[in-house]
């Protein structure tokens, strides 16, 4: 099993089960063409109408450095 989708099912997840997923979300394959080869797939585009819709904005949280957290161990006045 090369990825997690393998264990999805008995069968492992294949192309109509991932299309009967994404169509409540209105995301659906598309001809894409890579030089003289045309293949069915999805772009990222197609998902970020349904991103939008479905998830949470990220909140960028702002992380400390290590050595800051260090000088606040060894100084326990300091304000956090």
């Amino acid at each position: 099993m090369e990825s997690p989708w393998g264990g999805f099912k008995p069968s492992g997840l294949d192309a109509r089960g991932l299309a009967r997923r994404l169509k409540p979300y209105e995301v659906k394959s598309t001809k894409i063409r890579i030089s003289e080869r045309t293949f069915r797939g999805y772009r990222r585009e197609d998902f970020e109408e349904a991103w939008d819709r479905w998830c949470p904005p990220v909140v960028s949280l702002q992380v400390e450095h290590p050595e800051q957290v260090e000088h606040r161990e060894q100084d326990p006045t300091r304000p956090f």
